[in-house]
């Protein structure tokens, strides 16, 4: 027998070709009967496979195509956002993996352990308060270097991936989140003088009293600094006042040149839905052809009345009225050519004629989406879709999935109109980084005595709704901060005593 000359196989690409393929088991199969394979080695070239390339297994929305083909430059983060977020990782995982966090927490003061520790303790309110909260506390743990964990048996567990590759944010079932819930707050830490403090439960809600808002001062964090575990309980968009602390901002300007994409950087990194979620996400828009078209978000939610999930007539008029003044749809008879309908927002098609626009409908009541549709019933150039009408909101795992498919749904529009005052749609717009047309409808009085029906939107964050309001004095803010406060901070158009980052304040709004 003719002795054939044994082929080197280049096992590393096989491994990455089988794994985009047929599987491992196709790289098992290829590798057998090699007499230069062995187990040991396959063993070293499977720990090879990157943790980039196992966290695109476990989490499809991290860089599949439909997360980046819109607004891809836009999306790009700085090089400094990049580096502190790799950094950031590598803490994460040194800090977590392999490391029984009951135990740690719970021998806190013997361990010799100098991890820093972020617990976000999800609120029992709606999804968009709840993502709003979490970003904001990932925000903290970014600028402080402190390690997130998010508590188990939560909504926020069934919707989203783990963020940071090769380590894990939720903590274990049985970890004692009651224990820090429990805590002292910042100002009972305050009054102790942050003696004996080796935990203290950071309370950021809609409702707050001196100690909490004392959170803004800049001293206060020279002594959190030394505490192992915060707890983080808020309902509520507390990125823009972090911007406020001296301290914070240095730390946090540098990595986000654009003011006004704070937000879709983050959401970017942390609001990642799990495969079930995405899978979900992908069929939608496939099944409703989004991607040829224009596509036009509309999210209606009535806050401040009586009955906050009920039609109104008027309120869908306004709506209608608004997209028609603002030339976002077509009137009821106009069909061929809509390319100049977008006006006063940028299109994805360019120069492109645009023949259709496709215009989904985020809304508990279902009517909003049947007048819409049939006001443009005989008008093919509009298609009007909808997900999910549940008639009323909920707390469950079933209402949050849908919520959370339609804020990213949304955020895919080329224009976006969000009801004013509405978290979930500061959610949507602040993932697509979109200037919304803020709807003008919250409120018993439907006509709104004379104001505009809609607004352009003066930036694409949420609003920080309840701000914060310490009585310290800022002793070490420099003129450059004060005057980036003042350019970068601004009332918000839907709420006169919130704050909002915008790219540069131009005046009144």
């Amino acid at each position: 027998m003719i002795a054939m000359k044994e082929r080197k196989i280049p096992y590393k690409k096989v491994l990455l070709w089988s794994l985009g393929s047929c599987g491992l088991v196709i790289f098992l199969i290829c590798m057998y009967g090699q007499s230069t394979f062995h187990w040991t080695r396959a063993a070293r070239i499977i720990s090879y496979m990157s943790e980039k390339q196992v966290s695109e297994l476990n989490c499809l929305s991290r860089t599949h195509k439909l997360l980046n083909q819109k607004n891809l430059q836009k999306f790009a983060m700085s090089a400094k956002l990049d580096k502190a977020w790799r950094q950031y990782g590598e803490m994460h995982r040194l800090c977590s993996n392999g490391k029984n966090l009951k135990n740690v927490f719970l021998n806190r003061q013997q361990e010799n352990n100098t991890c820093k520790y972020l617990v976000f303790l999800e609120p029992r309110y709606g999804l968009g308060n709840r993502i709003l909260a979490l970003v904001s506390a990932f925000m903290y743990a970014l600028a402080t270097d402190r390690v997130l964990l998010i508590e188990p048996k939560k909504l926020l567990e069934q919707l989203l991936c783990e963020p940071f590759p090769g380590s894990h944010w939720l903590l274990p079932r049985d970890f004692p989140t009651a224990t820090i819930a429990k805590s002292p707050t910042l100002g009972t830490a305050i009054k102790a003088g942050y003696r004996n403090m080796d935990v203290v439960n950071l309370h950021l809600e809609h409702t707050h009293d001196w100690g909490d808002d004392e959170f803004l001062c800049d001293n206060t964090h020279q002594f959190l600094k030394d505490i192992r575990w915060l707890g983080w309980t808020s309902n509520q968009y507390y990125v823009s006042q972090l911007f406020m602390i001296p301290s914070l901002w240095e730390r946090l300007d540098p990595l986000f040149p654009s003011k006004t994409e704070v937000f879709p950087q983050l959401a970017r990194l942390i609001l990642l839905p799990r495969n079930d979620v995405w899978k979900h996400i992908e069929h939608v828009y496939q099944d409703y052809d989004l991607d040829s078209m224009v596509q036009v978000g509309v999210q209606v939610r009535t806050l401040h009345r009586k009955n906050s999930e009920a039609f109104d007539p008027v309120i869908h008029k306004q709506i209608v009225d608004c997209l028609l003044m603002h030339k976002v749809l077509p009137d009821a008879k106009t069909q061929g050519n809509l390319s100049e309908l977008p006006g006063i927002f940028p299109t994805k098609h360019g120069a492109w004629q645009v023949t259709e626009i496709s215009v989904l409908v985020a809304s508990l009541q279902v009517k909003y989406y049947d007048e819409l549709k049939a006001f443009y019933r005989d008008n093919p150039s509009v298609h009007v879709h909808m997900v999910s009408h549940l008639g009323h909101q909920d707390k469950s795992v079933h209402q949050a999935h849908f919520a959370f498919l339609e804020m990213w749904l949304l955020s895919f529009s080329n224009v976006i109109a969000t009801s004013a005052f509405s978290t979930f749609g500061y959610v949507a717009q602040g993932i697509g980084g979109l200037q919304p047309l803020i709807l003008n409808i919250m409120g018993e009085n439907s006509e709104h005595d004379g104001q505009p029906l809609c607004t352009v939107g003066q930036s694409s964050e949420p609003c920080t709704q309840f701000p914060l309001k310490p009585f310290c004095k800022a002793t070490n803010t420099t003129v450059e901060h004060q005057n980036w406060i003042s350019q970068h901070l601004n009332a918000c158009q839907d709420d006169a005593g919130g704050l909002q980052l915008v790219e540069s304040v131009k005046g009144p709004q």
